[in-house]
């Protein structure tokens, strides 16, 4: 039987195995990463560590600082990557105050992309006016959901269920509340609306991905 692992290969294995990727050097070594694993834990080989350990200087100053400190400024201190500060800082518990918050907020919203996108006091929505059929797709008017003939949920009996539109579900559920219910329905919305915009704001201040798709990347 051939042997899998000769002098070259364990000699291969171990000049690069802390640092080259497995899978191309397990296709290098003609062996499935799972081997190449194996074998390197018979030679007791070990893997360079991709990341830089906290040492106390940089915790203490992550836990005084963080709060109220520019991301840039912790990495250039810390000599962190901004993922590691964000990952340190969330095991810490810590969290950004609400004046610095609350001042990138305002910074945002000073950027002449943010300004240019905002919604213009008495500019209409592009579908007011409009029939469904215009600004929606045939498939998406037509969408049906499965409805309960009683209103029991839990009565899921074949006699008692039937299709209906997602058009003429919303209908029936706005029109059966109240107008302080349906006042206070709205108020939510923009609340939560308003809430997501600056919280992708603030994302992308510090270079990460919008969370929804209401702020674009600038």
């Amino acid at each position: 039987m051939k042997r899998v692992w000769t002098e070259e290969k364990d000699e291969l294995l171990a000049q690069l195995y802390s640092t080259a990727h497995l899978g191309n050097l397990a296709f290098r070594l003609r062996v499935t990463e799972k081997a190449l694993r194996s074998r390197a834990k018979v030679l007791k080989l070990k893997r360079e560590r991709k990341y830089q350990v906290w040492n106390v200087r940089q915790t203490a100053y992550l836990r005084k600082h963080y709060a109220d400190t520019p991301i840039d400024v912790l990495m250039e201190v810390t000599k962190h990557s901004q993922k590691s500060i964000w990952n340190k800082a969330k095991k810490m518990g810590l969290r950004k105050s609400l004046e610095f918050l609350q001042e990138v907020g305002r910074q945002c919203s000073k950027h002449p992309k943010s300004i240019a996108s905002r919604f213009v006091k008495g500019s209409e929505p592009a579908n007011k006016g409009k029939r469904i059929e215009e600004f929606m797709s045939e498939d998406g008017i037509k969408a049906s959901l499965v409805a309960f003939r009683d209103g029991n949920r839990q009565n899921c009996d074949l006699s008692n269920l039937y299709l209906i539109s997602r058009q003429e579900s919303a209908r029936r559920c706005i029109n059966s509340e109240s107008k302080e219910a349906r006042q206070a329905r709205v108020t939510k919305a923009q609340t939560t609306r308003n809430k997501s915009i600056r919280r992708d704001k603030i994302r992308l201040h510090y270079g990460m991905e919008p969370i929804g798709n209401l702020v674009k990347r600038w």
